[in-house]
């Protein structure tokens, strides 16, 4: 069969300094001009700043982008939008563009054209971090490994490394001998775990598969929301749970949504024993600077008297925190090492 250059992707971007500009109309029109790039799907991604609004589906930009559809996005600031032509993957909703997921960051969303020749092997890489690959898009790849790189650097420190050495800390303060295998509530706390694997020598191996196209669980509206959500977020390794003393790393717990289901669905995947160790201390006291926790009374570590109680309450064999002092040493040393040899 001979072969032929075809036309690729549309992709297009789009950051308005006016607040007057409608961004979902631009991208519509913009989208309408790339129509001849790719028919089989159209999608757009418009964010605020604080949230992403979305429209996607099969088919052409006019008919997935209806009247309707659009009047349902308010406002933003900018936006992504995308109409693909298929090189890799299946012509199927799933892998309709722009994809998003959510990072250690925020949300990171992507539009993206061409082709990764080395796609398998960097599937490998992100499903042995604990992150789930749903589709066959060279596009969610790329996303999953913003989403995992960690290179984010803070007063001349990879946060990365200040992780890995709260994860050191952790295994140093509270060893957990029984366990077999070493693991991570994932994404940001994959770093922790493997500070703490190579601390205590204790193998690492990912127990737990997230799904990154449910939504951030801890801005649900109610717990009995973020509850349901959390059983859906994650699925299990059940090879690398049954039989085993796992301990399972978190970088935090703060109303204990998360934990709770975790540990019951890894008990009832044949786990013997979940020893919860989080790398950060206890949070007791409301943030007002935009995290959405109300009152004290919300937070797990001011609802228990001491860490007996709260392992009882999240179903753990046992469950200890990253004190002040440990933390501020894991980030000084950095600081100290960077004053002194840079």
């Amino acid at each position: 069969m001979e072969k032929k250059l075809h036309e690729a992707c549309g992709v297009f971007g789009v950051i308005a300094k006016d607040p007057k500009i409608n961004i979902p109309e631009v991208i519509y029109y913009a989208l309408i001009g790339l129509q001849h790039r790719g028919q089989e799907s159209a999608g757009m991604m418009v964010s605020d700043g604080q949230s992403i609004q979305e429209i996607k589906g099969m088919g052409l930009v006019s008919h997935v982008m209806t009247e309707k559809a659009m009047n349902e996005i308010d406002g933003g600031k900018f936006g992504i939008g995308h109409t693909r032509y298929s090189t890799q993957g299946a012509s199927n909703l799933s892998n309709c563009q722009p994809f998003s997921t959510d990072t250690v960051c925020g949300t990171i969303a992507l539009a993206h054209n061409g082709q990764l020749i080395n796609k398998n092997d960097l599937k490998k890489d992100i499903e042995s971090r604990g992150i789930r690959v749903k589709t066959d898009s060279d596009s969610e790849i790329i996303v999953q490994i913003l989403a995992v790189v960690s290179d984010t650097v803070l007063e001349n420190q990879m946060v990365y490394t200040v992780r890995f050495r709260c994860g050191q800390m952790l295994a140093t303060k509270a060893p957990t001998y029984s366990a077999d295998i070493v693991s991570c509530i994932p994404n940001s706390a994959t770093p922790a775990a493997l500070g703490y694997s190579k601390q205590s020598g204790i193998p690492y191996k990912p127990v737990l598969i997230r799904n990154t196209y449910v939504g951030r669980t801890f801005i649900q509206p109610c717990n009995k929301t973020r509850q349901s959500s959390i059983r859906r977020k994650f699925g299990l390794l059940t090879e690398n749970i049954n039989d085993k003393n796992i301990i399972l790393i978190d970088d935090s717990v703060v109303r204990g949504n998360t934990v709770l289901p975790l540990v019951q669905a890894l008990k009832a995947a044949g786990a013997k024993q979940v020893h919860i160790r989080v790398a950060s201390p206890p949070i007791r006291f409301p943030c007002f600077m935009g995290i959405d926790i109300p009152t004290p009374n919300e937070l797990i570590a001011n609802r228990v008297d001491n860490l007996n109680q709260l392992a009882e309450r999240v179903k753990a064999d046992s469950i200890f925190y990253l004190s002040h002092q440990d933390l501020l040493q894991a980030v000084q040393s950095g600081l100290y090492f960077l004053k002194i040899y840079i």
